[in-house]
């Protein structure tokens, strides 16, 4: 699965990555949870903050601006699978975090 994946304090990399729960635990740290922003999910460990992980990024959701903490992916789904995160999504994501990397 393509996915953009990014680490607190370093830039956003894109990777292709087992569409697993194993795979998608041992990238984020631990137990898995999801945040939806817009037609993407956002997978980040679902203690982080529990653990005192570091800031990553902030991301506004319909309601509220949510920190993430640790690792995250960025994907897409599709129904109830998590699926390849598309070329434009990236270019999106990287503008409005100001990730012009």
């Amino acid at each position: 699965m393509k996915i953009l994946y990014k680490k607190p304090g370093e830039a956003p990399e894109i990777r292709d990555v087992a569409n697993d729960l194993e795979a998608l635990q041992d990238l984020v740290g631990g137990y898995i949870e999801t945040v939806t922003v817009g037609n993407m999910v956002i997978i980040c460990n679902e203690e982080g903050k529990l653990k005192g992980m570091p800031l990553n990024f902030l991301v506004k959701t319909r309601s509220y601006t949510e920190p993430i903490v640790g690792p995250a992916i960025f994907c897409r789904t599709d129904h109830w699978d998590f699926a390849d995160i598309l070329d434009e999504d990236i270019e999106k994501i990287k503008a409005d975090m100001g990730w012009g990397c």
